[in-house]
C-alpha cells in the first residue's frame, strides 16, 4: 500500500491518498504502473497585485509602439515596397511619428533608402515614457503599503 501526503491547492487541506501499487510483466520486463498523482495548478504568486498588471501592460504597450516604429524605421531604410504587410505598418508607424516629423529631416541615402530620424526619436520616447510611467506606479504601490525601508 502507498500513502501520498498532499495538500489541495485550492482548500490547502491536507489530503491522503492510498493506491495499490500493480505490476505487469510483459515478456522480461516487468513494469510497475505509478500511483495517480493529483493536479497541480500553480497558485497566483503572492506579490501578484493590480499595479503590477498595470506595469506589465504599460510594457506590453511600449513593446507593441515599439514593434511598429522599429518596423517603419527597417522598411523605410531598406526602400522596401508600400504593400500588403508593409504598408499597414508604415501607415501605422507614420501616424505614430507624425508629431515629430518636422523636428528632424529625412537623409535621403542611396536611391530610395531613407533614415528617418523621427522613428527613432518615437522609438526611444516610448521606452523612455514606459519607464517614467512604470516608476510612478511602482511608487503609488510602495507609498500604500507604508514607508520603505532600507
Amino acid at each position: 500500500m502507498i500513502t501520498q501526503r498532499a495538500r489541495d491547492p485550492e482548500t490547502g487541506e491536507p489530503v491522503v491518498t492510498e493506491t495499490e501499487p500493480t505490476t505487469t510483466v510483459t515478456g522480461r520486463r516487468v513494469v510497475a504502473s505509478a500511483p495517480p498523482v493529483a493536479a497541480y495548478r500553480p497558485a497566483r504568486p503572492a506579490g501578484w497585485t493590480a499595479g503590477h498588471l498595470l506595469i506589465r501592460l504599460i510594457w506590453l504597450i511600449v513593446g507593441v509602439i515599439d514593434a511598429i516604429v522599429g518596423l517603419d524605421f527597417v522598411f523605410r531604410l531598406i526602400a522596401a515596397r508600400d504593400t500588403g504587410f508593409a504598408h499597414v505598418i508604415m501607415v501605422a508607424g507614420s501616424t505614430l511619428a507624425s508629431p515629430f516629423n518636422g523636428i528632424f529631416a529625412s537623409v535621403p541615402r542611396f536611391s530610395n533608402l531613407t533614415l528617418q530620424w523621427s522613428d527613432l526619436l518615437v522609438f526611444l520616447l516610448a521606452i523612455f515614457a514606459g519607464w517614467v510611467l512604470s516608476g510612478i506606479v511602482s511608487l503609488a504601490m510602495r507609498g500604500s503599503r507604508g514607508p520603505a525601508t532600507v
